[in-house]
């Protein structure tokens, strides 16, 4: 007779306890609607960073447009003379973390009329360029 009580009293808690979480308790948690971003940084940190690719001896510049249809990206801040010559390589850097995200080639040796110098990317590495990444020519 005991088991028996024992058993009709768990039930009745389990029941106790679907019911209040079918009630309540079972709705899905939602996700904060602000994603989990890096930290942007500053124009500081980001002038130390050219500085320090600079240091070294490479050309830095920035990316200021990309075309993603023809996989190029428009690039100030290197002197075109310097750049080299057409299918000279270049490393494309994310600033918010100082990683390689991608490579390219110049593709012209001439800058556009703006004074871009357009280089192309990699479809198959890490990520496409963004405006704001900085490009790497090491020397």
């Amino acid at each position: 007779m005991t088991f028996v009580r024992r058993a009709a009293a768990l039930f009745a808690g389990v029941s106790i306890c679907v019911g209040v979480l079918a009630i309540g308790g079972c709705a899905p948690m939602k996700k904060s609607d602000a994603s989990v971003m890096p930290p942007v940084p500053t124009v500081d940190a980001i002038e130390a960073l050219k500085a320090h690719y600079a240091a070294a001896g490479n050309l830095v510049g920035r990316v200021e447009a990309v075309n993603s249809a023809e996989m190029i990206a428009a690039v100030s801040g290197i002197d075109p003379a310097a750049a080299g010559n057409e299918n000279a390589v270049f490393t494309y850097v994310d600033v918010a973390g100082d990683q390689f995200v991608n490579n390219g080639m110049l593709t012209q040796k001439a800058p556009t009329p703006s004074g871009y110098l357009v280089i192309s990317y990699d479809p198959q590495g890490q990520r496409a360029p963004q405006v704001g990444d900085l490009v790497v020519r090491r020397k």
